[in-house]
């Protein structure tokens, strides 16, 4: 708005100068059935909205090749992958080829919905609620998660199926990043393109996930320019940690140490020896006193019962005479 403004207020003070000219040149008389100067001013001023109209050109094309720049960033790799455009619909079961009554009213309900979200928050991002699916049919987004079963045990826990997922998969770049996906595809057509976005990325994942048993959801959010291009030229390799370290501690075993002539004394121990010696041999002769206690009590308590055994036997005996 603000460069329209000064071009009109530009073309306003040139078309002005011209009108000043032509007022103080002697030799145009004006008259009221026109003359060649009046002509020429005309076409001075057609000549400058015409000047005008081009500028305004030049500067709509400059915002269209803005967002063509920002459609298709620099940093992106050449030849990144793309998701196909259209799939063999026959090769698809028939549920996803059409909607049942109830998700059909679903469908109005989540509408219904999006439109009154557009209405409260208009400066918000739209809703991924009723994406397309790869037979061009709106479906609720929560009804794309299903249970997915692998026969490896290894996805059965919640590490091995994100470093499935991680691995298994070409992360595909949502072009530009800042907009939603038209089209979210199944988990079962994503492992077998495998390759996806980053909502088939969570897609897949939550539906391993949930099929193992875990409580698992799909948060939808926004992250940095690296994360979301996968731009690793900033990271160190991991197979480099590992060489680099190795190197350093062979580097470090090879160099020889040199002695230094300068080192601090620790500081002396002033605790007494004898103090120490006199301690542990009171400590040494109290665990004996405490020993031959529970040794003698112990040899009484075995000569008491003995006691009374013999009391006992002997009272027996006399009983029975």
């Amino acid at each position: 708005m603000s460069q329209l403004s000064l071009l009109t207020e530009s073309q306003f003070n040139r078309t002005q100068d011209s009108a000043e000219n032509v007022n103080k040149d002697p030799n145009n008389d004006l008259d009221i059935g026109g003359n060649d100067d009046d002509n020429n001013l005309s076409d001075r001023i057609r000549l400058e909205e015409n000047d005008t109209f081009i500028e305004t050109n030049s500067l709509d094309e400059f915002h269209t090749s803005q967002e063509f720049q920002e459609l298709n960033p620099l940093y992106l790799p050449d030849n990144y992958d793309k998701l196909p455009e259209s799939f063999d619909i026959s090769t698809f079961p028939q549920s996803h080829k059409q909607n049942n009554l109830k998700e059909s009213q679903l469908l109005e309900y989540c509408e219904n919905f999006c439109r009154q979200y557009a209405h409260l928050c208009p400066d918000r991002t739209k809703l991924f609620l009723i994406p397309m699916n790869e037979c061009d049919i709106q479906k609720f987004v929560c009804t794309t998660l299903s249970k997915t079963y692998l026969n490896y045990p290894e996805l059965y826990l919640w590490y091995g199926a994100a470093k499935f997922v991680a691995d298994f998969l070409n992360f595909v770049p949502l072009v530009p990043s800042t907009e939603l996906p038209k089209r979210l595809l199944s988990p079962m057509t994503t492992v077998n393109l495998q390759k996806g976005t980053c909502f088939e990325y969570a897609t897949l994942l939550c539906s391993l996930l949930i099929a193992a048993g875990y409580d698992a959801y799909v948060v939808s959010g926004y992250a940095t320019r690296e994360c979301c291009y996968m731009d690793e030229t900033r990271e160190t390799c991991p197979f480099l940690i590992g060489d680099e370290a190795k190197e350093t501690t062979d580097d470090v075993k090879n160099e020889e140490v040199e002695p230094k002539r300068y080192i601090i004394k620790p500081e002396k121990d002033l605790t007494s020896k004898y103090e120490h010696a006199m301690t542990m041999k009171d400590l040494q002769f109290e665990a004996e006193r405490v020993k031959q206690a529970r040794k003698k009590q112990n040899w009484l308590k075995k000569n008491v019962i003995n006691q009374l055994l013999i009391r006992y036997l002997v009272l027996e005996y006399m009983h029975g005479f």
